[in-house]
């Protein structure tokens, strides 16, 4: 159906609406919005500019007052979860408006009327007539409450496919397969291919060569590429490049040589490659499989050849919202187009944060839409959103330094030309404004010598978010509205460092996607299990695995000198080696794990096999336990992932263990995985994966140069998994290349001899990538709301090549600074000048405060809290003197090496590295490493060898501490100390395992459950003294007379207390379970015991666990009186009931103390802490 742009008569305006659906009153601009013309409309929403509020209200606009029913509005979005919030805000203000026309309707003066009333200036009786008037219209609250169909892109190409496809041939029953189903079906058909595929470059494996085909694969359908169109564009190609080859090869320099030689066999790789797609595709035809790319690709054909397709489309849906515009495909574009042309289309989109290019995705999306979706041109409407209601004032500052510096960006193929789409207005490239009331906000900058102080760095940083965030909590702030906090990095490989300055300050983190998952160290264990169940030779796995089941040095002495010179494998499957009785238990416990995953692996599946790996590893019982590393939310995700892949027909373990390894470094290899989040941890995540969400804090490291902005450029001629851009449907966008030799200059300036081949192109592909990394880097600045801290650091890991910084570090320092050599200054551009916040001509000041102790101190006291005590590094390292080499190369880059045992000496250590030394010469490890591993091994183990140890404080241990570990101090302070220097695992035991299967199974009880959290049967693998063990528990549980006069019970939750007056201390705490007092209106506190009651001489031990709860509770819920609060423990192995209860005003009264304090808990912290100093004096830390 096309639209016309007649306006209906307006009933409400879109502030009156705004009222009535209890939606916040619009401004200009988003009025504007709200009430332009029903027709092909374009919005340019900047970051946080509440796009999502507004076309809600332009769809209840659209609805009131143009008659469109509900039914008949399409909205489509990303991602799964986008969609629901997007469906969850129409629902919303739908619902709110038909509620008020109901008791307007039914003449029922409720407060809300008599507020809507007071806001309009309207009288009751207008306000009756209006909705009369909408109700013979047919509009009744009945119709409004229908929902609105909202989708991803990919679903609602599927549906049509479901719906159509049959018409024009397509068979019933395909099912939408994974990346890791594509993966195993490529591994299926390279490893059948017999054809050529073109030379292998060195260090190429079969992982890699399928990651490139796939990439190719996905791209030809993102580009509606033909096959035979593809191979006969390599073939070009290719016989320009042999013509070069053969007749100017001689003139050209070393350089263009070897650009020719990779392009030869880019181009040859290429054009065999089209092949094995095609192979690849009627693998997936035969298997009844489609991708999200098929999908989308045989919608475009479905609606191009069926016209009964659009018009089913359009005589169901009146109005139709494209959210994120900018980051859909071409064959996405042009599909919906083929629908949508010249109806009611609203595209809602940000041309600054179209970061997507690498996916599929066209930069060009925005610039195409009045073309792909207006026969008329001149018909499109354009809106722009630009106050942005995320952003405090100098958050907005720097990203409009990015974004005036995208605006004058040279286009591609036209060097010096200002980039600007002459179908769009100039106000689609208008800055970013402040919301009304905004805060000043605060941007700081910091410049180190080492990643590892620019890492400590941010931990200061954050602890100001933390202690904000305690401080809030106390004054009884919701958990919602508290503060949150990120770090974004790059690139993955800086992930790994700052996780480690987390863990050691003690602040909690959490990773996300991928990362996140294949690094949780419960994750790693059934990796690597699976990993040498698949092959044994893979000696790093087994070392993973070795680590858990650690040998003393006489043993490691042993395995290095074993007289039959075995493989470590080898020794653990067969034995071989005289070690200790200690060490030959652990080995066996490993050998039967390893034998066991054996014997299944060659009729298990992989899913079943990772169970069975994370059962025998003993991880069920383990990431259970409070504190734990391991996590189950990260272990779920891991089956998850295995699951996936095993729904593929033919579907191995050694495929899924090639496909990890072939995706963990991508930036989006795998599946948008559903995380809990944590929003008390700092989460650290990639600048692709931040986008689309926002965060009160926000660290931004790495500022350096060559690493952000990357200055990786797709080039690709000589890159295999690049689609020629001949052949992208956005080539017009694009730099072109044209193969032949070019003239080129010395360093001197003086014409060459040689001729180079690519440096034109390079340059306007590095062009090409610097914008593509500048939208990046103002998708990272606008995810903070009031705090950013941007960083540069001249040395990164162990890199030699100092690293100058980033442009986009410097252009915020000083505005004379360009991103972009060849743009123009504003002013000599084509249009009006750019300008920055407020109208305002271009700034000129720094916009980085310095971040040190001085304003470390002024934000502590803008924020109110006690100054943390922190570690300064020099943050003020403006440059650095010639050839100053990297500090780092001198310590051991894996990370921080735990504290010797206390047992040993350094002597010791250095035996063992001659111990290992000598292993690594015997040529035992000759198969399983490399001799460039060899070599690094050995340069890695003299590094540690002469590393200084790493001095430690009382910070260090008690600066963090659990509430049970406060339990275990005052129990043996010197044991758990000493366990905290030194951390071993814990052997789990028969006991630990009963106590934590009665915790999960109370969960299970309290939360109406059916099924526990372990696999079927565990119990099952207990004794039959264990078994009539449990049942005494459970039956003492259920004949608990407490549990009658409880309810609402909230179960195994976590929490921390902030010990401010500690010097910042953190309790992490985990409670069993939390009721509330049906009667009295108490809250109830209870931590479930397997164990006996103590007997009063030893109530000192149990003190401070149940005082930390209440603790907690008052600064977590200070409108709780402190006298509604009882803290208990339930002994359940207790056979009396009379002896089952145990409460802290029980200990309390028998030590004589009159209440749990915060002075009781600081002093004994401070007691503590001369014990920790005493211990670290006595082992030499």
């Amino acid at each position: 159906m096309t639209t016309s742009n007649k306006p209906e008569k307006e009933l409400f305006s879109a502030g009156e609406l705004a009222i009535l659906t209890g939606a916040n009153s619009p401004t200009e601009e988003q009025s504007a919005v709200i009430t332009a013309p029903l027709g092909q409309l374009l919005v340019v929403a900047g970051a946080g500019s509440g796009k999502t509020e507004t076309i809600a209200n332009r769809l209840v606009y659209g609805v009131v007052n143009a008659g469109i029913v509900p039914e008949a509005i399409l909205g489509l979005t990303f991602t799964r979860k986008a969609a629901a919030e997007m469906a969850a805000r129409f629902a919303l203000r739908l619902e709110h408006f038909a509620s008020l026309m109901e008791s307007v309707q039914n003449r029922q003066q409720t407060a809300e009327v008599t507020a809507v009333l007071k806001a309009t200036n309207l009288d009751l009786a207008q306000l009756r007539q209006r909705f009369e008037i909408l109700a013979q219209r047919g509009m009744t609250s009945e119709i409004l409450r229908h929902p609105v169909s909202v989708s991803t892109y990919d679903s609602y190409a599927g549906t049509l496919l479901t719906e159509f496809g049959t018409l024009v041939g397509r068979e019933s029953g395909f099912t939408t397969i994974t990346d890791a189903a594509r993966y195993q079906i490529m591994t299926d058909v390279v490893q059948s291919w017999t054809g050529a595929l073109g030379t292998k470059r060195e260090g190429e494996n079969t992982e890699n060569l399928i990651k490139i085909l796939l990439s190719l694969a996905n791209d030809t359908n993102s580009h509606l590429v033909d096959l035979a169109e593809m191979k006969q564009t390599y073939r070009s190609y290719l016989s320009v490049a042999k013509h070069l080859r053969d007749t100017e090869s001689s003139e050209l320099n070393a350089t263009a040589l070897r650009h020719l030689k990779t392009a030869l066999n880019t181009l040859e790789f290429g054009r065999n490659a089209t092949d094995v797609i095609q192979a690849f595709n009627e693998r997936k035809q035969e298997l009844m499989m489609a991708d999200f790319s098929d999908q989308t690709r045989e919608t475009v054909h479905l609606v191009e050849q069926l016209p009964v397709v659009g018009d089913s489309q359009r005589e169901r849906f009146q109005l139709v919202f494209l959210d994120e515009f900018q980051d859909t495909s071409v064959a996405q574009m042009r599909f919906l187009s083929g629908i949508f042309r010249d109806c009611a289309v609203t595209a809602v989109g940000d041309p600054n944060q179209a970061i997507y290019g690498w996916r599929g995705a066209s930069a060009a999306s925005m610039e195409d839409f009045g073309t792909m979706f207006c026969s008329d041109p001149q018909q499109l409407l354009t809106r722009t959103l630009s106050t942005s209601w995320r952003n405090d004032e100098a958050i907005l500052k720097v990203a409009n330094r990015i974004s005036a510096e995208l605006a004058t960006a040279p286009a591609s193929g036209v060097p010096g030309k200002a980039r600007r789409n002459q179908s769009l207005p100039a106000a689609a490239s208008k800055p970013l404004s402040a919301r009304p009331g905004a805060n000043p906000g605060i941007v700081y900058g910091i410049q180190t010598l080492t990643d590892i102080e620019q890492s400590q760095a941010v931990v200061n940083f954050l602890r100001l978010w933390q202690a904000q965030r305690f401080k809030l909590q106390s004054e009884g702030i919701p958990a919602e509205k508290l503060p949150t906090a990120a770090v974004l990095c790059r690139a993955k490989n800086a992930i790994p460092g700052l996780v480690e300055a987390l863990r050691r300050a003690g602040i909690p983190y959490q990773t996300r996607g991928m990362q996140g998952v294949l690094e949780d160290p419960g994750v790693r264990l059934v990796r690597a299990a699976l990993e040498v169940t698949d092959d044994p030779e893979k000696s790093a796995s087994l070392l993973i695995l070795l680590d858990r089941y650690r040998l003393g040095l006489s043993d490691l002495q042993a395995v290095g000198q074993n007289p039959h010179r075995f493989s470590p494998y080898q020794i653990v499957m067969e034995g071989g080696a005289e070690v200790s009785a200690e060490a030959a238990l652990r080995l066996e416990k490993l050998r039967g794990i390893l034998t066991e995953l054996r014997e299944n692996a060659a009729f298990a599946t992989p899913l079943v096999l990772a169970r069975l790996a994370h059962r025998l590893l003993d991880l069920d019982i383990e990431q259970q336990l409070p504190g734990s590393p391991c996590h189950a939310a990260a272990y779920v995700e891991f089956l998850n992932l295995v699951r996936d892949f095993g729904r593929t027909p033919g579907a191995t373990l050694s495929g899924f263990l090639n496909w990890l390894s072939a995706g963990e470094d991508e930036e989006a290899s795998f599946a948008d995985l559903d995380f809990e989040v944590d929003n008390a941890a700092v989460q650290i995540i990639t600048m692709h994966a931040a986008k689309g969400l926002e965060w009160d804090w926000v660290a931004v490291p790495n500022l350096n140069k060559k690493t952000f902005p990357s200055t990786k450029s797709s080039i690709w001629v000589t890159q295999r998994d690049v689609l020629p851009y001949p052949l992208r449907s956005d080539r017009a966008h694009l730099p072109e290349l044209e193969l032949k030799t070019q003239t080129v200059l010395t360093a001197k300036g003086k014409v060459s001899s040689k001729k180079g081949l690519l440096e034109p192109y390079q340059e306007e592909a590095g062009q090409y990538t610097l914008r593509e990394e500048s939208r990046l880097a103002y998708v990272a600045f606008t995810r903070a709301k009031s705090r950013l801290l941007l960083g540069h650091c001249w040395f990164e890991r162990q890199n030699k090549t100092e690293r100058l910084p980033s442009p986009f570090f410097l252009v915020e320092q000083d505005p004379r600074q360009h991103i972009f050599t060849d743009a123009e200054v504003s002013g000599g551009v084509d249009g009006p000048d750019v300008q920055t916040s407020g109208g305002i001509a271009a700034e000129t000041e720094n916009l980085l405060t310095p971040f040190n102790a001085e304003t470390f101190a002024q934000e502590a006291t803008r924020l109110g809290i006690a100054l943390p005590s922190v570690e300064w590094p020099e943050t003020e390292v403006t440059s650095i003197p010639e050839k100053t080499q990297n500090p780092n190369q001198g310590r051991f880059d894996a990370g921080v090496w735990p504290a010797l045992p206390l047992t040993q000496t350094r002597q010791n250590f250095a035996h063992a590295v001659a111990v290992t030394k000598a292993a690594l010469a015997s040529d035992i490890f000759a198969d399983g490493i490399s001799r460039d591993a060899d070599e690094e091994t050995e340069r890695r183990l003299g590094q540690l060898l002469h590393q200084p140890q790493t001095r430690l404080g009382t910070g260090d241990l008690l600066g963090r501490i659990s509430a049970t570990a406060m339990a275990r101090l005052a129990q043996d302070s010197e044991g758990y100390l000493l366990q905290r220097l030194r951390p071993l695992p814990l052997e789990p035991s028969a006991a630990a395992r009963l106590g934590t299967y009665m915790h999960a199974w109370i969960a299970s009880q309290l939360e109406n459950e059916d099924v526990l959290i372990f696999d079927a049967g565990m119990e099952d693998g207990f004794t039959s003294e264990q078994r009539k063990l449990l049942h005494k528990w459970q039956q003492h549980y259920a004949d608990l007379e407490l549990l009658r006069r409880l309810s609402r019970p909230r179960v195994e939750f976590n929490g921390e207390l902030y010990v401010e007056e500690a010097g910042g201390t953190v309790i992490p705490l985990r409670i069993d379970a939390q009721f509330v007092e049906a009667q009295t209106g108490k809250i109830w506190i209870l931590d479930w015991k397997t164990g006996r009651r103590p007997t009063p001489k030893n109530y000192a031990r149990w003190l401070h666990q149940l005082g930390i709860y209440r603790l907690y509770w008052l600064q977590a819920h200070p409108q709780t009186p402190a006298g509604d609060i009882v803290c208990a423990y339930v002994f359940l192995d207790e056979d009396s009931p009379e002896r089952q209860l145990l409460t802290l005003r029980d200990i309390l009264d028998e030590l004589g103390i009159a209440e749990y304090s915060r002075d009781l808990l600081v002093s004994n912290l401070t007691d503590r802490g001369k014990e920790v100093d005493a211990v670290l004096e006595q082992f030499g830390y």
